[in-house]
């Protein structure tokens, strides 16, 4: 099992890295589980910690995604960023890594809001320019979910001629009512 250890951490206290200027952003609230903890090298050669995580309701139940944060990496910053998040995740799963390591994770619940990321721009098979997407915030299984009305217009988070979600796909692949990370 991966330990912090393994990233040239020795002790990890969240309160250090906690941020308390939280985002609850409402585009796209979900109960997370997490089920898989890992290291893996970056495609630099860097050391990542990587957070496998389960949907555990709306939409996208049984769809798995990854968090990805980097412990060791040349850029200070990048590592800060990595520790605020491990932070985050820690508080919102009651899973105290800083005592009991990382593997008090495992089977952890979180809610995790996902928004747009105006800055991840990216062209579709179709050439239009689309969004990938961001957390905006970990917040505790218990919490109560954010409603999905947006509390700013979509234009203040990019402009109006592009779109701010993919396009539905529809090759043969999509079949009615078959979610594809099912398969």
């Amino acid at each position: 099992m991966v330990n912090l250890t393994d990233f040239g951490i020795g002790s990890f206290n969240p309160e250090d890295y906690a941020d308390d200027n939280l985002v609850y952003n409402p585009l796209g609230d979900y109960l997370m589980e997490i089920v898989d903890i890992d290291q893996r090298l970056s495609n630099a050669g860097n050391n990542m910690l990587v957070i496998r995580a389960e949907f555990a309701d709306g939409d996208l139940i049984g769809r798995k995604h990854e968090f990805t944060l980097n412990l060791q990496h040349p850029n200070a910053d990048a590592v800060n960023i990595a520790l605020k998040d491990l932070a985050k995740i820690d508080k919102a799963t009651g899973a105290e890594v800083g005592s009991r390591g990382l593997p008090s994770l495992l089977k952890g619940k979180m809610r995790v809001v996902f928004v747009v990321d105006p800055k991840n721009p990216y062209q579709n098979k179709d050439g239009v320019t689309c969004y990938g997407s961001k957390v905006s915030a970990y917040k505790p299984a218990g919490a109560e979910k954010t409603e999905t009305t947006p509390a700013a217009p979509a234009e203040a988070i990019a402009p109006a001629s592009v779109p701010l979600t993919q396009p539905t796909p529809t090759g043969p692949e999509q079949v009615a009512g078959v979610k594809p990370w099912a398969k």
